[in-house]
């Protein structure tokens, strides 16, 4: 069996364990399920990824339902769902992202899917396996509290002290 991605078209990226020693400009490769194009970033020859690591749970519902709560322990209701009947073809069933804010973050984040007719199918939930945080360089930040999933990690006050504290640690080297 070949594991690729195809797009439609005839498309097909094999997957491949390394890189190419001299690859030429608009390469692309498809390594530990990341796609990457070879690319020119300002004047930096690099590979680019295309797509971000994934997290995924799968739930089988073998037992033919109407309603399943999925829990699937991704930390997060930014997620991508799709769910396949036991043919393997791709269902629209309602799908509703539940939080429980009371519950641990294992099982916090929840999907309720609700079929018409009872059914076995099964749910594939797609997270992002990393976090994407931008750079910033400012002389000003202005924010009342940063949180992750809801949760206040950092008030504005305390950011500026850390900031503070760094910049006096870093004032003395540059002298």
């Amino acid at each position: 069996m070949s594991r690729a991605v195809r797009i439609l078209g005839g498309i097909q990226f094999p997957l491949t364990d390394a890189f190419p020693d001299n690859p030429e400009l608009g390469r692309p490769v498809f390594k530990d399920g990341i796609l990457y194009i070879y690319s020119d970033l300002n004047g930096q020859l690099t590979w680019y990824p295309m797509n971000q690591p994934k997290a995924t749970h799968v739930h089988n519902q073998i037992v033919p339902a109407t309603e399943v709560l999925v829990t699937h322990g991704l930390g997060t209701n930014d997620v991508m769902v799709m769910v396949y009947d036991a043919f393997g073809h791709i269902m629209e069933p309602d799908i509703e992202l539940v939080e429980t804010p009371e519950n641990p973050l294992e099982t916090r984040y929840q999907i309720r899917v609700t079929l018409t007719e009872p059914e076995g199918f099964k749910v594939i939930t797609f997270a992002t396996d990393t976090i994407n945080a931008p750079g910033v360089v400012t002389e000003y930040l202005n924010a009342q509290t940063i949180t992750v999933n809801g949760d206040p990690v950092v008030t504005q006050t305390e950011f500026q002290a850390a900031l503070d504290e760094m910049s006096a640690t870093f004032a003395k080297y540059a002298e």
